[in-house]
């Protein structure tokens, strides 16, 4: 019997360890100056609350158990919730941690934009190359002209290809970043149509 009430004690003793050292480390993460000790300090309160209320109601009267109860629920509640919060961080960061692992390349040169507009303009050029109307030595300038301006248009289409895979790899890059971020958990269940919504 003895060594039952040192196995109960003992759990009871690390649980309540546990959920202290949870609730003071959700405290942490709220508020800022003082705020933040007394976040811990409530924390720490309705957790202890929690778990020995029921057994200092014990072989009391039924009004001191009625009410001990109803101050049970309502520390449980708090605690429960500042338990949540913890988890909800702890998936936030371990996200932001995987996250942070993966590099996302940067775009170098000019963006899509600017090539498109200096495509058009040269197009433009060529357009009116053609209009011209030209003899003997003066077509050769203007063909020379037109070739000048398809080798721009040739570079332009090779910037732009380069620029769309680079942005492609950002794309990906990012895409690799937000799965990292994402709780494997709520991946998976998610797989399964089963959201925090929905649970």
């Amino acid at each position: 019997m003895n060594a039952r009430r040192i196995i109960a004690g003992s759990v009871a003793v690390v649980a309540t360890a546990t959920a202290v050292g949870v609730s003071v480390v959700a405290g942490m993460e709220r508020g800022t100056g003082i705020e933040r000790p007394l976040w811990v300090s409530l924390g720490v309160v309705l957790t202890v609350g929690a778990h020995l209320i029921p057994a200092l109601s014990g072989g009391r009267s039924k009004a001191f158990r009625t009410g001990g109860f109803a101050l049970w629920l309502a520390c449980m509640a708090c605690a429960m919730y500042g338990h949540m919060t913890f988890f909800s961080l702890a998936s936030e960061h371990a996200g932001a941690e995987r996250a942070s692992a993966i590099a996302v390349p940067v775009e170098s040169g000019r963006g899509l934009t600017a090539i498109a507009r200096e495509r058009a303009a040269s197009e433009s050029r060529i357009a009116r190359l053609f209009a011209i109307k030209c003899k003997g030595s003066e077509c050769k300038a203007l063909r020379a002209s037109v070739a000048t301006e398809r080798a721009k248009l040739s570079a332009l289409d090779v910037e732009r290809t380069e620029v769309e895979r680079q942005r492609g790899k950002v794309d990906a890059a990012q895409a690799r970043r937000d799965e990292a971020a994402t709780d494997p958990v709520a991946r998976v269940l998610s797989g399964y149509g089963v959201t925090p919504a929905n649970v």
